[in-house]
């Protein structure tokens, strides 16, 4: 029951969170979400348009390449998820 902001067709999502080989010393760099999500202009979120299964279950991609650098040892699940929600909130 991750929340999404009004400017979202759906307003709570199942959310999966992949972590890379390396981690925590490799930064995270998508999401996922379930169920499909649009904005509520109709439009489909920017870089949400593929959709991928994952344990059984048919997950929307959000692919998201990070301009912040990963902190090994500072940074980890909290924060990517602090940016996850920044991402979100954007509405874009």
């Amino acid at each position: 029951e991750f929340p999404l902001p009004e400017a979202y067709s759906v307003r709570t999502v199942d959310l999966l969170v992949r972590l890379p080989a390396g981690y925590p010393n490799a930064k995270p760099d998508m999401f996922w979400t379930i169920p499909r999500v649009t904005l509520t202009n109709g439009h489909v979120p920017q870089g949400a348009t593929v959709t991928e299964n994952h344990g059984g279950r048919s997950w929307q991609r959000w692919s998201r390449h990070w301009t912040t650098p990963w902190r090994p040892g500072t940074d980890g699940l909290d924060t990517f998820l602090v940016a996850v929600r920044n991402e979100i909130t954007k509405g874009i």
